[in-house]
């Protein structure tokens, strides 16, 4: 495949990436529950700070009252991160819904519920006073992060469902004209929602009767486990890192591309990170969103903060000084924007080597600072636009996390440089004025 072909073919998969609608609604989806996320893991981090007894400032006789905030730092980390996968089935199918024309409060709710019909519901028991008392439970497997695949998909095919049978206009219940609106329009609904949650129900039983378990274990063993197994293992991560570095090149942007599967691949390692801590255990996912926006995203895609350093270092072309000003700033808080496209990056041969090359280094060296305990695996994760070194002790918690960043910066202005002094010899009306 010649360079051409190559070009159309990655601009072909960023163009169905960016028009598919599934697709779309599943990156938007994590994209709003990020900030829940952040939430629920600085939650789980203050429990274990303050209210551990082992670890944490609670082991110490005169702070032992901080225990008694352990139930609240847990509520909210159950409500954020243990819930997950039935928030991401509500949102998903308001999405959806209202991409498909149809009550996006409707399509939240039979998201939601189709999720939970095929899931397991537990019914525990305990005696109070003689009497046998039954409690309705959902398993923690099924509806924390290891539903989300699941839960990604019933909360698709539950609106398309739902969709296809409101157009189908002789099942809809037809009340007469002095019947409020929301009334008629909840019976209007009735059949649709009816015949979508029986689907589910046959789905669930079919599932169980043929194969002895349900859909969760069967979707998290077979597509979601394998694919966080790729996401945690360095080919994979850098494959995705190069991917997305190329998009950007050709003028795409690479992060959002790759984003609907890269971030639920994500917040399911910071929430396994998260368990394992909880449990008194060391986290081993070295691959999270805060990762990825501490170390891939010094400046922006492709480590550009470097990229403008080397040019403050050695450019001597007043126009590219000029943008390296501009861009600084926004650098800082890992917008890479101004760079990439004033320069520019994008579509500049000879910026594609040590952009493609910084990239790979800012993603590879952290896989082996945490394989040789550098630093832990995060169980924090921080938003795009927190400014570098900030989020790098925010994340990880760790001064080494913030050596390593800086490491990395430098490594990469030492790759940028032998191409900006190139680009100091390209020709120009300023330099040929000279």
């Amino acid at each position: 495949m010649n360079e051409s072909k190559f070009s159309k073919f990655l601009f072909k998969i960023a163009e169905i990436v960016d028009s598919n609608k599934y697709l779309s609604t599943i990156k938007n989806a994590f994209t709003f529950y990020i900030p829940f996320v952040i939430a629920g893991s600085i939650a789980s981090l203050l429990n274990n700070i303050l209210c551990n007894q082992v670890t944490g400032l609670a082991r110490f006789e005169s702070l032992k009252f901080l225990t008694t905030l352990s139930p609240l730092f847990n509520a909210i980390n159950f409500a954020t991160m243990t819930l997950m996968s039935l928030i991401i089935a509500v949102i998903i199918g308001y999405l959806l819904g209202k991409e498909n024309g149809i009550q996006p409060y409707f399509a939240a709710i039979v998201a939601l519920v189709s999720f939970v019909i095929v899931i397991p519901q537990g019914s525990p028991s305990f005696s109070k006073d003689g009497a046998s008392i039954l409690l309705a439970s959902l398993p923690t497997d099924a509806i924390n992060a290891k539903g989300l695949f699941l839960s990604m998909i019933v909360s698709i095919l539950s609106v398309e469902i739902l969709s296809k049978l409101m157009n189908i206009e002789k099942i809809k219940l037809k009340l007469p004209a002095g019947v409020p609106a929301n009334i008629a329009s909840s019976f209007n609904l009735l059949l649709p929602i009816t015949l979508t949650l029986f689907t589910f129900g046959i789905i669930r039983h079919i599932s169980f009767v043929v194969t002895g378990d349900y859909l969760n274990n069967l979707i998290y063993f077979t597509l979601q486990k394998p694919l966080e197994t790729v996401i945690q293992n360095p080919a994979g991560i850098l494959i995705l890192v190069l991917v997305s570095q190329v998009l950007w090149l050709l003028g795409i942007h690479g992060g959002l591309v790759i984003a609907p599967l890269r971030n639920p691949l994500f917040v399911a390692a910071l929430a396994a990170n998260i368990a394992a801590v909880e449990a008194g255990l060391h986290p081993t996912n070295a691959v999270t969103m805060g990762y990825w926006f501490v170390f891939c995203g010094i400046g922006g895609a492709g480590t550009t903060l470097s990229l403008i350093i080397a040019i403050f270092i050695a450019s001597k072309r007043e126009d590219h000084r000029a943008v390296a000003k501009f861009s600084l700033l926004p650098g800082l808080f890992g917008v890479s924007e101004p760079i990439m496209f004033g320069l520019p990056v994008v579509l500049n041969p000879i910026m594609a080597i040590p952009f493609i090359l910084a990239a790979l280094i800012a993603a590879g060296l952290p896989l082996f600072a945490t394989a040789i305990n550098f630093i832990p695996a995060p169980v924090v994760d921080v938003p795009l636009g927190v400014p570098i070194i900030l989020n790098a002790l925010i994340c990880y918690q760790s001064i080494n996390a913030v050596i390593l960043q800086l490491i990395i910066l430098v490594i990469c202005i030492f790759v940028y440089l032998p191409f900006v002094y190139m680009l100091n010899k390209e020709k120009t009306p300023e330099n040929l004025s000279k």
